[in-house]
């Protein structure tokens, strides 16, 4: 019907549209006619507005959101692993609530993490992991229905890591914190705090951060010489 109902991304909708073209595809838009080739001028004005507007759509969706953070609200988005949505009455997403047989899983890792299992040896995200492994708990991919090659039930490391490192867990979600979809982060004055409920105390997460800069500090593969003292003197 239109162009931009093809695509909003000019890049994307000239690709496409000479890939179709070279295959003997004769296409038609509306609001252009019989479009013969990617370079026509009026399909790549039109792409460009397209994509203007595509920004535009971009920057009014990201100022609601934002507005919507400060006061206090979640923005809609996956609900981390221990937590749930709560919403209000139009069904729109205003906080967390805790799943507590998840909130479990979360408190044991800061626990072995920090005070060790019951023999009072204190364990690696590695070693959690393989613990959590074992005891058979569905890992936050798998309660998110994201598809998997290797069986159920396998923690890996960099997940126990990312939960010990979420602030959430101590009671602030963060809005803003990346830029779009890359692992790009804004300028932390660009973030919005929001209290939501809190799994672990924070004492207890500030002192999970102290002792993952610790082990950051004394792991064997960040060391450029063995000591006999090392981490003990």
């Amino acid at each position: 019907h239109q162009v931009d109902r093809l695509s909003r991304d000019i890049v994307d909708l000239l690709t496409t549209i000479r890939n179709w073209l070279r295959t003997g595809v004769e296409v038609y838009a509306m609001d252009v006619g019989k479009i013969e080739s990617e370079l026509d001028i009026v399909l790549v004005i039109k792409g460009w507005q397209g994509s203007d507007e595509r920004q535009k759509i971009r920057e009014r969706s990201m100022r609601g959101k934002r507005a919507k953070a400060r006061t206090g609200r979640v923005v809609g988005t996956r609900p981390p692993y221990g937590y749930d949505h709560i919403r209000d009455e139009n069904g729109k997403v205003v906080n967390f609530k805790i799943i507590e047989e998840q909130a479990m899983v979360v408190r044991l890792i800061f626990q072995w993490y920090l005070e060790g299992d019951d023999s009072g040896k204190r364990l690696s995200a590695n070693q959690i992991s393989k613990r959590l492994s074992e005891m058979g708990f569905p890992t936050p991919g798998e309660l998110k229905g994201y598809h998997r090659k290797h069986k159920g039930g396998m923690w890996r490391a960099g997940t126990v890591l990312s939960i010990i490192g979420s602030e959430t867990y101590a009671g602030i979600w963060r809005f803003g914190m990346r830029i779009g979809p890359t692992r790009h982060t804004r300028p932390k004055e660009e973030w919005v705090e929001v209290e939501v409920p809190a799994i672990v105390e924070r004492k207890i997460w500030d002192a999970a951060q102290e002792q993952r800069e610790m082990n950051k500090k004394f792991s064997r593969r960040n060391a450029k010489h063995d000591y006999l003292l090392s981490g003990m003197l």
